[in-house]
Formats: structure tokens, sequence, C-alpha cells
């Protein structure tokens, strides 16, 4: 009895700790990923129609995949700005399932994709770096900017990379605004977002890290 229940005990920390794959997977395995707890999930906290929420949860995807790859090769760190508000809402839903959120980084992007969210500390931070000098701050948030595009662009290939950018920097900024997660935040789940200012233009606290 003892030796199965040792048996038992080891299988279980096994399931809690998948295996790692050696480096990240095809971007068609990584949208191919299925999980209907994160997209009930969204529904209970936005009220968003349903196929709303799959895009947003595929966009969510690309994005995991994107992350993964920079730090594979060593690319640009990328950073979620504010057009990208809804895809870090979603990004936060999957987090909260917290071993299947495991289990696609390490079975499919081969590496733990970490969230750096800003506090008040880092945002003040870039306030003051702002108002010390404003031209030098734009300069280096619109050059950090043109990198983040480029490498989007550049992994998804031109006809993707380009339909990408325009979702997430054009479309998305005008559908997705922080009255919109406001207006469409179902009551009883309203959190922090009512209390916050629009971000100030900044180069964005990291989003991923190794």
């Amino acid at each position: 009895m003892k030796k199965a229940a040792k048996r038992r005990t080891v299988r279980g920390q096994q399931n809690l700790r998948p295996s790692r794959r050696k480096k990240v997977c095809s971007l068609a395995e990584a949208l191919s990923y299925r999980n209907e707890k994160v997209l009930r999930r969204f529904l209970d906290v936005y009220a968003v129609p349903e196929a709303e929420a799959r895009e947003l949860f595929h966009e969510t995807k690309k994005w995991l995949w994107l992350c993964a790859r920079s730090i594979e090769s060593k690319g640009p760190r990328l950073a979620v700005q504010a057009p990208l508000l809804m895809i870090d809402e979603m990004w936060h839903t999957f987090m909260q399932y917290t071993m299947d959120y495991q289990r696609y980084c390490l079975d499919r992007l081969g590496i733990f994709v970490h969230h750096l969210p800003a506090n008040s500390s880092d945002k003040l931070r870039e306030r003051k770096r702002y108002e010390a000098n404003p031209e030098r701050f734009m300069k280096r948030y619109q050059a950090a900017l043109k990198r983040q595009y480029g490498f989007i662009y550049d992994e998804l290939g031109e006809e993707r990379g380009e339909a990408t950018l325009l979702k997430w920097y054009q479309e998305y900024p005008k559908r997705y605004s922080l009255e919109f997660l406001e207006l469409h935040r179902i009551p009883y789940t309203q959190e922090e977002h009512a209390s916050q200012s629009p971000a100030l233009p900044a180069s964005g606290a990291p989003a991923v890290a190794a």
C-alpha cells in the first residue's frame, strides 16, 4: 500500500511539471490550442460576443508566440502598450488557469512567458523621465515601438504581419478603449479600471521575461 501511494504521489508531481520542448513551436501549433475554460471566464467578466472573445484569445496566443520567439532569438523585449489593452486582459484571464497556462507555455512555446505589469513606482519613474526631457523620452519610445513593429512584421511574414499590425495598433485602440472596458465589464467583476487614468505615452513595462 505504501509503495502504491508513493507511486501515485510521484505521478501527480510529474503531471504538475510538464516537459519543456527544446524550441518554440510553429505559429500554427501555437494557434491551434483550445481552452473553453479561459473563454468562459473571459465572457463572465466582459459582456462581448463569443466570437469576439475567441478572436481575442487567438490574438493573445499569437502575442505569446511572438514573446517566446523574441526570447528564443534574443530579439527586442516586447512590451504591452495601450493599444494592446484587451489582449492584455485576455492574457490575465489565461494566467488565472495556472496549470493550463504553464502547460501551454512549456509544451508549445518551450519557455514560460512571464508577465511583468507596471506598478505605481514604474509609472511615476516614467512620468519623471518624460517631464525631464519630453523630446528625448518620445524619441526613445518611438524607437522601441519601431523595433517591436519590425519584429512582429518579420516573424509573421509580410501578409500576416501587416494585417496583425493594423489590427493591433489601429483597429484595437479604436475598438477597445479604457472606456470600453469600463462599459462592458460585468458589474460584479469591476475592479481597479474605474480609477485608472489614461496611460502616459511610454516605452511600457516589459511584458515578458526569460
